[in-house]
């Protein structure tokens, strides 16, 4: 199964402007890149990473806070602290 049919029966919504994956529950964004760079075991890992509470996890390839910052207003939640999580 390829990493965009994994994100999609996990529940995760699609970003199309920004290349992206998250889900407001699972406090998760994976950036396109990643999903790229990475295979389907890494992901299997990375959705079962526990995501602390007041936090969203950003899975990228290169740090990047204020984008991370302009996605949680975007989906309504700027109330949380942005985590990334470079690889």
């Amino acid at each position: 199964m390829h990493n965009e049919e994994i994100l999609k029966a996990a529940g995760f919504d699609r970003n199309p402007t920004r290349e992206s994956w998250f889900h407001r529950e699972q406090r998760k964004a994976f950036s396109h890149e990643a999903l790229r760079d990475h295979n389907s075991s890494w992901l299997e890992q990375a959705l079962l990473e526990h995501v602390p509470e007041g936090e969203f996890r950003f899975y990228r390839t290169t740090p990047d806070l204020e984008t991370c910052l302009e996605i949680l207003d975007e989906i309504g939640l700027s109330n949380l602290i942005p985590i990334e999580s470079t690889t």
